[in-house]
């Protein structure tokens, strides 16, 4: 089986958006047990969706994460192009289905 470069690229933007929110992020909205469990990425890689979840009782600050994400994708786009990977959109997505 071939690795795709999508796969490639979702794996490093996983790897370095979980560094930047545990890092560099400053916002009380993301708790500090937010984790990226999933990354897909377009084709034409102009667009990568972040798949959050949140190890919190409530299913209202895993929302409330997400919305906080992606009121910050600026600066996460920024980040990430600074370190190697750049999107023109980014998107933060509840965990879906039982990953």
């Amino acid at each position: 089986m071939a690795f795709k470069r999508e796969n490639r690229v979702a794996d490093e933007v996983k790897r370095l958006t979980a560094e930047i929110i545990r890092t560099e992020l400053d916002d009380p909205r993301v708790p500090v047990f937010t984790s990226i469990t999933d990354v897909t990425v377009s084709s034409d890689f102009n667009y990568a969706d972040l798949y959050v979840s949140v190890l919190a009782q409530d299913k209202d600050k895993q929302a409330e994460a997400v919305e906080a994400l992606n009121s910050a994708k600026g600066f996460l786009r920024k980040t990430l192009s600074q370190r190697s990977v750049s999107y023109t959109h980014l998107r933060a997505h509840e965990t879906r289905g039982n990953l």
